[in-house]
């Protein structure tokens, strides 16, 4: 039977190898493993300190609900992580640009009016049909890191849209500022949806649908309503650099998708050969970088925690001397009932109160040898079973070598 310091020990071991542990108890002896496991799960008719320590409480005690509790919290994080990547994509960007103006010469190209748009029908809707995607894939990596790879592409790919239109501002006259204005907020509402299809890819129904209304909400508020979004002068030059600026993108994002399959697909290729893969460059960046103290935590276990060979544990001294103290104090428990008993056998003895005084004195004499005999011959078979007890484990041990 595993110990409870055997189940801390095996859950520690799978956390530091990068799997991510849940665990299942009811009792005293599985509070070790349950506050190191990263989901601990308690039964309702378990024991008060297991419950408390445990992340989840099953209250009908029953182990068919834990699928349908795993199928939901795979879809409310692998959809947030898709709604986060939109709300993230506009916020590094405006960071970015912020921080370009302050550096660049130039004012801030955008005011709250033409960012609307952006917000309401490329981030805002879309984010919120997305959280009703039915999603039973397996959470993969940290949430920061998987949220961080989808929307720092999406932030760049605005960013360089928006630098190049304002350096062609800057250093040209072929746009006039009402002009910029349009092309601004034309630019990034297109590449904010060009994002918003990559975030949706692979399409299947809700998420064509998705974009499907995104695109519709787009075109006919802009028809409608285009003054309130500053987008009042679209003439030849807008249009032309708008569809050189988007197909530019389209490219890129298409060429970064097929790079990152291609590269996938020779991965798996080299697994399958055998080959151990070279780590990409972020991955060499990020192992550079990682604290040592981190480093230690995740690769390598402490050797008070590694699990011990059970032939060492049962041949330390320490350990032998510690079994002999408990075999003593079990005899000391075990022989005490069995002195209670014969007290009342003495007083069944007695005679009647006559001759009462002649007897406890003949009785006396025999009386004392009869307890010191006892005392010896409880000592010698206390001393007996020790070592009964000591010729077993060690007949044990021998067995399991033997067995081995």
């Amino acid at each position: 039977r595993v110990t409870p310091e055997q189940k801390h020990t095996i859950i520690k071991a799978l956390k530091t190898s990068g799997n991510v542990v849940a665990m299942t108890g009811d009792g005293v002896n599985d509070t070790l493993a349950l506050k190191e496991a990263n989901c601990s799960i308690a039964m309702a008719d378990g024991s008060e300190v297991a419950r408390n320590i445990s992340h989840l409480v099953l209250m009908e005690s029953n182990f068919s609900a834990l699928p349908a509790v795993v199928k939901e919290g795979r879809q409310i994080v692998n959809n947030v992580q898709n709604s986060s990547v939109l709300y993230l994509m506009k916020t590094l960007f405006t960071i970015s640009l912020c921080i370009c103006t302050l550096i660049i010469p130039n004012s801030y190209p955008f005011v709250p009016a033409q960012l609307l748009l952006l917000e309401m029908f490329v981030i805002g809707i879309p984010s919120f049909i997305l959280t009703f995607q039915p999603n039973n894939d397996i959470i993969r990596g940290n949430f920061i890191p998987q949220v961080l790879k989808k929307s720092i592409p999406c932030a760049f790919l605005m960013f360089i849209n928006i630098v190049i239109i304002v350096v062609m501002r800057s250093n040209t006259a072929t746009i006039t500022p009402a002009e910029f204005t349009t092309l601004s907020t034309l630019l990034i509402t297109a590449v904010g949806f060009i994002n918003l299809v990559w975030v949706c890819w692979p399409l299947n129904l809700l998420r064509a649908g998705c974009v499907t209304v995104s695109a519709t909400l787009i075109i006919s508020v802009l028809a409608a309503l285009g003054k309130i979004f500053l987008v009042t002068d679209v003439t030849f030059p807008v249009i032309a650099t708008l569809i050189t600026l988007l197909l530019c993108s389209i490219l890129l994002v298409v060429g970064t998708f097929y790079l990152k399959q291609w590269w996938l697909a020779r991965r798996e290729a080299q697994l399958a050969q055998g080959i151990e893969p070279k780590p990409a460059v972020w991955e060499r960046v990020w192992q550079k970088v990682k604290p040592k103290k981190w480093a230690k935590k995740s690769n390598d276990l402490e050797e008070q925690d590694l699990i011990e060979n059970p032939e060492d544990v049962t041949e330390n001294p320490a350990q032998t001397e510690e079994n002999n103290k408990t075999f003593e104090v079990m005899e000391e428990i075990v022989t005490e009932p069995k002195q209670t008993k014969k007290s009342p056998t003495k007083k069944a003895t007695k005679t009647p109160a006559k001759k009462q005084p002649a007897k406890k004195e003949a009785t006396k004499a025999p009386s004392t040898k009869t307890t010191s005999e006892k005392k010896a011959a409880k000592t010698t078979t206390s001393k007996t079973k020790i070592v009964s007890s000591k010729k077993a484990s060690e007949k044990g041990l021998e067995n399991k070598k033997a067995q081995k």
